[in-house]
């Protein structure tokens, strides 16, 4: 896991250049609790804005450099970016919901950059709230996730991070939404 956090923060950093204000470890690889088995690796990148619409793909393919092609790997990254501004929802574009900048603000580690936080706005528990039931809806409710459940080869055939992500997103709102 390290080789592939560390590839992937140095594809990001050559992707981006001067662009690349940040990159940040984040999630139980920063918190601890760790599972190689069935975790995710999530890092978080602030790029200098405005957003570009070529961002994306470079977000993906630095992935795919990190991970040198490892499918299962790839599947267990998941980059969370944004500028200052698209992050703290003065401008759109990028990729980072209220819980992982939460998570971003709590407990990252800063690996490449300048240490951005205090730039960066905290979300209101109405913000939370109301990301992950938006998010809840559409992962758990809609019909094509209803008619996965009933897939079970198919929810095997994805690996342990798939699984426990199929198995465990229900539990872990109504865990989440209990405890604050």
């Amino acid at each position: 896991m390290k080789a592939a956090v560390s590839a992937t923060r140095e594809a990001l950093a050559s992707s981006f250049g001067d662009r690349c204000l940040a990159v940040y470890l984040m999630g139980s690889l920063a918190r601890g609790g760790f599972s190689e088995s069935v975790s995710d690796i999530d890092l978080g990148v602030v790029i200098a804005g405005p957003l570009e619409p070529s961002d994306s793909d470079r977000i993906a393919l630095s992935a795919e450099r990190g991970v040198a092609g490892d499918s299962v790997l790839l599947n267990a990254v998941s980059i969370f970016w944004g500028s200052v501004d698209s992050i703290n929802g003065r401008g759109g574009g990028g990729r980072f919901p209220p819980f992982d900048r939460l998570d971003l603000l709590e407990s990252a580690v800063l690996l490449h950059g300048r240490e951005l936080r205090e730039e960066l706005v905290r979300p209101q528990q109405r913000e939370l709230v109301v990301s992950s039931a938006s998010f809840a809806l559409q992962r758990l409710c809609s019909e094509a996730s209803i008619e996965n459940l009933g897939q079970l080869e198919r929810i095997a055939s994805g690996g342990l991070v798939s699984l426990t992500k199929t198995v465990l997103f229900a539990p872990r709102f109504v865990y989440l939404a209990q405890t604050g």
